[in-house]
């Protein structure tokens, strides 16, 4: 369960701010603003199975190429342009440092 108060907290928050200003979007007071008239597309995938064995093996960069692949790669068979990832973990155990590593990966 996520709780504010969990201690990674500010280590994400450090990471994804290195994150903020890009070619596509900007953040302005905690808001995304996309730099771009295309439409919007929302999508979501999973790595499945594999996570499992990541979460085991202690592969998070790979399971992150693997999931971000998967996504971008139906983004782009239906002409759109990537701007944002929803941010949704599902882990088996509630691990710090697992989950900064998961984090790390995608900055």
């Amino acid at each position: 369960m996520y709780y504010v108060t969990k201690p990674y907290n500010t280590d994400i928050l450090n990471l994804i701010k290195t994150t903020w200003e890009r070619l596509y979007v900007s953040l302005v007071e905690g808001i995304v603003y996309k730099k771009f008239n295309y439409p919007e597309f929302h999508h979501t995938d999973g790595v499945g199975r594999k996570g499992e064995y990541h979460w085991k093996a202690s592969s998070f960069e790979c399971a992150v190429i693997d999931s971000l692949a998967m996504n971008l790669n139906d983004l782009a068979m239906a002409g759109a342009m990537p701007y944002a990832l929803i941010d949704h973990l599902m882990i088996p155990s509630d691990d710090n440092n697992a989950i900064i590593s998961l984090i790390k990966s995608l900055t």
